[in-house]
């Protein structure tokens, strides 16, 4: 990798906030000012913990025979990955748009995401694999390398080792994909945003993307053909909608409403997604909340609501910053206690402290130092690399002077 330039490292400032720090003040980025925003940090907790009420509270509403409204809330906390997906093509936009300008900077950019992902990943993996089913050395050997869920929406490869790891590879396919796609959308102008995000929230409703996953069926025959495509390809609109979302943000130049507008405005969208989540309404409404999901985002970046400021509070950011973990570490330390805790309502109850405390710890302990080593080690064998190609460059134009000399000549 080549050593980042000063541009790109106070762009890793902005990445490093994103991922936890309490930084709310403008930041100086290649001659302009790119504001951070502490409020999706937050957000990012809240999603987590969406998802984590899914899969392990869902069952367990509906077993205590919880009133309707509760359990399909909690059955549709799956929503919290497209949050995530909204949110990513959202905040790599904020980070990056315009700044990959060559080579240097898109590894650096890889790197980055590299260091970001894949300590914890890793983690996960070792914590799952003493309780995991046997695989073929194959599919193994797609998990560690995040390609898991490149095939067919109705695959459930996805699922291998680490269930929640499917949305990672996801991910993946989408950093690959984001040099190109914030070429294309950095150079879309604001009218035509606005009209590239009505495009993809209309692809949303009207084929359910947010309820496809590996191996599930949206049960609507037009939108289960879609189910033989790729699944990270379906996904993706969730993540350029994001960067849409983006782009007009990033060409707002001021907002004109006052907090309290903006607050009710906030307020109003919340209401109408919890609506839709405590709702039996049919897979297309339904996935109009992904849709509101992304206008709650581009309010939260706006920085004058009631909500942004809770979410930019000390303890959010902290949860926010250990998000990740938690998302991806529910899965193992859920497993390890029904092995360690014969007293399963006991084990219930452990679960989410468990989690919230391991997923602070591995943020503090282990995510940031093992992305700075990475970072660090990445920036070394560039700095190693630059001087081994100056003095061959050195050498090459001496001997072609002493070659060509007059003196050689005779």
């Amino acid at each position: 990798m080549i050593q980042p330039s000063m541009q790109m490292s106070s762009r890793a400032n902005i990445a490093d906030c994103s991922a936890g720090c309490e930084r709310s003040v403008l930041t100086k980025i290649g001659g302009f000012m790119s504001r951070a925003l502490p409020a999706l940090t937050g957000l990012r907790f809240v999603a987590a913990l969406a998802v984590f009420l899914f899969h392990f509270g869902a069952g367990w509403s509906e077993r205590a025979h919880f009133p309707s409204a509760v359990t399909d809330f909690l059955k549709h906390g799956f929503f919290g990955v497209s949050v995530f997906f909204i949110l990513s093509g959202f905040i790599l936009s904020h980070q990056y748009a315009g700044r990959l300008n060559g080579v240097r900077d898109v590894v650096y950019f890889y790197t980055s995401r590299v260091a970001r992902i894949y300590p914890v990943y890793l983690l996960a993996l070792a914590l799952a694999f003493p309780l995991t089913q046997r695989m073929s050395l194959a599919s193994g050997a797609t998990v560690l390398l995040m390609i898991q869920s490149w095939g067919p929406a109705w695959s459930d490869a996805g699922y291998l080792w680490v269930t929640q790891a499917w949305t990672l590879s996801v991910e993946v396919a989408f950093y690959l994909c984001f040099p190109i796609l914030s070429a294309i959308v950095g150079r879309i102008a604001n009218g035509y945003a606005v009209i590239g995000v009505v495009i993809a929230s209309i692809l949303m409703v009207a084929f359910a993307l947010p309820l496809i996953s590996p191996q599930a069926a949206v049960h609507h025959d037009f939108v289960d053909a879609l189910l033989g495509f790729p699944l990270p390809l379906l996904r993706m609109v969730e993540f350029v909608y994001g960067m849409l979302l983006c782009q007009v943000f990033s060409t707002v130049t001021h907002w004109h409403h006052s907090r309290l507008t903006s607050s009710f405005a906030v307020s109003a969208n919340i209401l109408v997604i919890v609506g839709l989540l405590t709702s039996s309404v049919n897979s297309h409404w339904l996935s109009l909340a992904a849709v509101l999901f992304g206008l709650l985002i581009y309010q939260l970046a706006a920085d004058r609501t009631w909500l942004s400021s809770l979410l930019s509070q000390r303890w959010a950011l902290v949860l926010g910053g250990a998000s990740y973990a938690f998302y991806l570490l529910q899965g193992p330390v859920r497993a390890w206690l029904k092995m360690v805790v014969p007293n399963e309502s006991l084990g219930a109850a452990i679960n989410p402290v468990a989690l919230i405390v391991l997923s602070i710890l591995v943020y503090r302990w282990f995510e940031e130092p093992a992305r700075d080593i990475i970072k660090r080690s990445a920036g070394s064998l560039t700095r190693r690399r630059e001087r081994i190609g100056s003095s061959v460059d050195r050498s090459s134009i001496i001997k072609s002077l002493v070659r060509f000399s007059p003196k050689s000549q005779r």
